[in-house]
């Protein structure tokens, strides 16, 4: 698992930062859509954002 950090914005314009822990590897979308729909958050837009290591 890798931590990522989902800066987004709610329906009101109000913005949030989560961090939480996706397979790691290729970032999968739909399941950060999953992670939304479970909270059953309304949201307009977010960004994902992961530690690059080299």
């Amino acid at each position: 698992m890798q931590q990522v950090t989902i800066e987004w914005l709610d329906l009101n314009g109000k913005n949030h930062t989560n961090k939480i822990a996706i397979p790691a590897g290729h970032i999968n979308l739909s399941r950060i859509d999953d992670w939304f729909r479970a909270g059953n958050l309304n949201v307009r837009a977010y960004s994902v954002f992961r530690e690059v290591t080299k």
